[in-house]
């Protein structure tokens, strides 16, 4: 019986120590003097990314994806990361655009909170707001409208140091609000 209470107490204060851990990894590392830069870097990759991809920048875009990136865009199963290379993100995010009539996107993101793994990898944990218009092209263009999306996201960049400077290679996306509107088609 106390092998059992033994072994209770210290799986709770595993437990406790990854929640702390977890919670500490959420709030962000303090910006110092040393990290300030590196923080500001990681904050402008970001809204490269969202901002990129309303222009349909694609070439800003890859420039700052790793070679492979664990990511939750695109995935087979919602929520599940895969391993994609920064080609086939890049193509995906292409697709949207040239599979509709028009497709119009505003990213929002803020909240930015880095902590530092290491002094070359860094997790970056940050809210946004998607806002989008998606007229649907070929046959679906006579039977629908337009889409009015509006999503509020939960975002999780993982960063590491190369010698090109910081390149994201993890991106995870976790939709809190995904809601659509169907507008009325045009007559």
């Amino acid at each position: 019986m106390r092998f059992i209470q033994a072994f209770l107490a210290l799986a709770l204060v595993f437990a406790s120590a990854h929640a702390l851990a977890d919670e500490t990894i959420k709030l962000g590392s303090p910006i110092t003097s040393e990290n300030i830069a590196d923080v500001f870097e990681m904050q402008r990759i970001a809204s490269v990314l969202g901002d990129g991809f309303d222009r349909e920048d694609w070439d800003a875009i890859i420039t700052f994806f790793a070679d492979e990136v664990s990511t939750t865009s695109g995935a087979a199963v919602k929520g599940v990361p895969e391993i994609k290379t920064k080609e086939q993100i890049v193509t995906r995010w292409e697709s949207l655009y040239s599979s509709v009539d028009e497709l119009i996107v505003h990213h929002f993101t803020s909240n930015e909170r880095v902590f530092f793994h290491d002094k070359d990898n860094a997790s970056m944990f940050s809210k946004g707001v998607i806002v989008g218009l998606t007229t649907p092209g070929g046959d679906k263009a006579t039977t629908g409208g337009t889409l009015k999306t509006f999503r509020w996201i939960d975002y999780e960049y993982g960063f590491t140091r190369t010698e090109d400077g910081w390149k994201v290679n993890k991106l995870l996306v976790d939709y809190i609000v995904d809601e659509a509107v169907s507008l009325a088609a045009s007559q």
